[in-house]
């Protein structure tokens, strides 16, 4: 996912699911892991979720989410 209509289009997808509890990862940079949390610092440049193997976000059950370079802002 890289712009606003695929965002609409995965929260589309996810809203069919109330039930189902997401598993989600996200990946951040201008932190050092080693001495601080990334919680609230950092810069968040790539998230993703798995709702189950059943779940189809157009190209699989995986939602990656792009969030750096020229994808950047993405997750505003």
């Amino acid at each position: 996912m890289r712009n606003n209509r695929d965002a609409k289009y995965v929260v589309d997808i996810l809203r069919q699911y109330p039930e189902r509890i997401a598993a989600w990862d996200t990946e951040t940079i201008g932190i050092d892991p080693k001495i601080e949390s990334p919680v609230g610092k950092g810069q968040v440049i790539c998230a993703s979720a798995f709702l189950g193997p059943d779940v189809n976000f157009g190209n699989g059950p995986r939602l990656v989410i792009d969030n750096f370079a020229d994808a950047e802002g993405t997750l505003d």
